[in-house]
């Protein structure tokens, strides 16, 4: 996206340059073609999966064995962007399924204390997630 975006600026900065007036369209469609043979490319989709399967997995296991809780190790991390929204759902999904889909069973497992039950599941909702739909869903890391 970030090169997307400075070729972008280059062509709108000498957009008026006389010389560069042949270019422009060339340089867009070499740089348009590239990135679209990028995102098509299974080389891509893959490691971009196993990618977010190692985060989901890290992240699990930073609750589970050290004992952090789900605000340190995933509300911060979501809330400043490191992490998309498709990873929280994957974790939500994961600890859902090791607490036998149960919500009360799993504030233990997150180390979420039981006065922020109703925080925990604002934030969710707010995020669009929907914690009734995801056993139909059954959304596997």
């Amino acid at each position: 996206m970030r090169q997307l975006e400075s070729v972008l600026s280059r062509v709108f900065i000498n957009w008026s340059n006389k010389s560069f007036k042949k270019n422009r369209a060339e340089l867009l469609r070499k740089v348009i073609d590239n990135e679209k043979e990028l995102w098509n490319s299974a080389k891509y989709k893959e490691t971009s999966t196993d990618k977010k399967q190692t985060i989901c997995e890290s992240l699990l296991k930073l609750m589970e064995e050290q004992h952090q809780d789900f605000w340190q190790v995933v509300y911060c991390p979501y809330m400043s962007h490191e992490i998309s929204k498709d990873e929280l759902k994957k974790i939500v999904v994961r600890g859902l399924q090791e607490s036998k889909w149960s919500i009360k069973n799993l504030l233990p497992l997150f180390h979420i204390n039981e006065n922020d039950y109703k925080k925990f599941l604002n934030f969710l909702q707010y995020q669009g997630i929907n914690l009734r739909n995801m056993k139909e869903e059954k959304t596997e890391l």
